[in-house]
């Protein structure tokens, strides 16, 4: 068995281990409290630095019914730990102890998982957890009413026809359920019963409790699922109904929490979980030697787009020379479709995407904030990319924006050997990789910023004005216009839609942008009266939200 409790033996703390259920390559809590699971490995590809759901006694294979539940039972027959915990790659508990707004599930909605989110919510502050758990015996989310979160088919009152109305379940399934906890745990059947006919929805399988209390709810839960998952037909089923068992463990594990407070001998605490709509990997700059580093920073949604502009960069470069791109998007680009339409690319050229929220920022001696990152991110790659020491890295171009490659960016290299520091306005800078002695340390670009980015403002002005300011307070040699121009057409930002429409005929990503253009080009009356982003939509969420509160009292 894996042991929770470390390599050197016991020690006087109690082991916990809060699992992370993964089932694709995300970001997650860095500490030695949280263990990611990679669920449904069996057959597939391991993902780095998670333990596979398929190692030891399991039932990875079941991963498409079961879903973050293999992760669950991995753990019962292959962890020991004092505590154990399980959550999802975009669900975590908060452990500020503050009170947050909260959406019509109990769950704090944040944009984005990062260092910056699991610090705001406590979400690894090991110390936070050990106090709670110091008192409580079990940490579970807080539960919320059915009648204030309308299902497809309308408002249902109770946790069962909730579920039913969602298509989550049928009642025959429910049924079944029930017949079978009679039959094997007889002592959880009023609690079964009780909580399927309330209003008080708990579910999630999110929770951290004592082993003893871990091996109770597996002993409860598993053999009735088995019964339930060996007894069921799955001809036919597409979507969230193959997904059954792990619904119906939601269920049970909500029975087993009814179960613990009607005993009235555990202590129980409620804390909320913390949704994360986009959970983008963390991103490691790489740049191997002899490569030619790019770095694209794309503030866009388009994954045509970028799509093309990315093709024409393949069209252009040299085919004797290695490249490592890598594209820094914004939390809400669709990586997967972007990578759809771009297809396969040459063997000379390495992709990766990331985010600026989730740069892997450890070599640098503080942390820096969002719009601060925005602005020196160019001047700062000696520092942040990683390389072979046994060889040099060279020059490292930075790009913006969604320019059209008329020619090799290696050509903007060669222009710029020589000077640690070369730049075309703020949109193209070239860096010496191997000068960071060359530049001013973190602190000292920090305090060239001067008062252009206070703390208490921001995100507010223009990443690339600030950035142009600083290049030339730090003498940075000016990148040869017409070399520039060779290569890349748009990189003042010239580039209209027509000629990117021009440039995209005949590649994979055409149809796609004629499609966007057509959108675009219809906006819906929401969209026309409160455009997305706006202050005005915002204020149209917060009016929704104080009309939904009021339809719940």
């Amino acid at each position: 068995m894996l042991d929770g409790r470390g390599a050197s033996g016991p020690v006087s703390l109690p082991s916990i281990k809060i699992l992370v259920s993964c089932h694709k390559d995300v970001a997650y809590p860095r500490s030695d409290v949280f263990l990611p699971i990679q669920v449904g490995a069996a057959g597939k590809a391991p993902l780095e630095g998670m333990q596979p759901d398929d190692e030891g006694e399991n039932i990875s294979e079941r991963n498409f019914s079961y879903s973050e539940l293999t992760a669950q039972y991995w753990a019962w027959k292959n962890l020991e730990s004092d505590y154990i915990g399980l959550c999802h790659y975009r669900r975590y508990f908060c452990f500020d102890g503050k009170k947050h707004r909260a959406n019509d599930h109990a769950q704090i909605e944040e944009s984005c998982l990062c260092p910056r989110t699991v610090d705001l919510y406590h979400i690894a502050d090991e110390q936070a957890i050990r106090s709670l758990l110091e008192e409580h015996e079990l940490v579970c989310a807080p539960s919320w009413s059915v009648l204030g979160a309308p299902t497809p088919n309308g408002i249902m009152r109770s946790v069962r026809s909730h579920m039913v109305g969602y298509d989550l379940l049928t009642d025959a399934d429910l049924d079944e359920l029930v017949r079978i906890c009679r039959k094997l745990s007889p002592e959880y059947e009023e609690d079964l019963v009780r909580y399927l006919c309330g209003r008080r929805y708990l579910g999630y399988n999110c929770f951290i409790m004592k082993r003893e209390l871990f091996e109770q709810l597996c002993d409860f839960e598993f053999p009735i699922l088995r019964e339930f998952d060996e007894g069921f037909s799955y001809e036919g089923l597409t979507g969230n109904r193959l997904r059954i068992c792990g619904y119906l463990g939601e269920i049970l594990f909500s029975a087993f929490v009814c179960h613990l407070e009607r005993g009235g001998d555990c202590s129980i605490a409620r804390v909320p979980l913390v949704f994360f709509e986009h959970t983008p990997p963390r991103l490691s700059l790489e740049v191997a030697p002899g490569h030619l580093g790019l770095f694209w920073r794309y503030r866009g949604t388009s994954s045509a787009q970028l799509t093309v502009c990315v093709r024409s960069l393949i069209g252009q470069i040299c085919p004797t020379r290695e490249y490592d791109l890598t594209i820094i998007h914004d939390v809400d680009f669709d990586c997967g479709r972007f990578l759809g339409l771009l297809g396969k690319t040459p063997p000379n050229l390495n992709v990766s995407l990331g985010t600026v929220q989730t740069l892997d920022l450890k070599t640098l001696p503080r942390e820096f904030g969002e719009a601060e990152l925005e602005a020196l991110l160019p001047m700062l790659l000696p520092s942040l990319v990683s390389g072979d020491e046994r060889g040099r890295r060279g020059i490292g171009l930075w790009f913006e924006g969604c320019p059209l490659f008329v020619g090799d960016p290696g050509c903007i290299a060669q222009s710029a050997s020589g000077a640690p520091l070369s730049a075309f306005g703020a949109s193209v800078v070239a860096v010496d990789l191997d000068g960071e002695h060359a530049l001013p340390c973190a602190d000292e670009l920090l305090s060239l910023l001067g008062g252009a980015l206070e703390r208490g403002s921001r995100g507010k002005g223009n990443p690339a004005a600030v950035r142009g300011d600083l290049l030339a307070r730090l003498g940075a040699a000016e990148l040869p216009p017409e070399c520039v121009g060779a290569v890349l057409h748009g990189a003042d930002g010239a580039l209209d839609d027509e000629e990117l429409l021009s440039f995209a005929r005949g590649t994979s990503a055409y149809d796609a942008l004629l499609a966007e253009r057509e959108r675009m080009g219809t906006p819906s009356l929401k969209d026309r009266l409160f455009p997305p982003h706006s202050p005005l939509r915002k204020a149209l969420g917060r009016v929704r939200g104080i009309l939904r509160g009021i339809a719940r009292r």
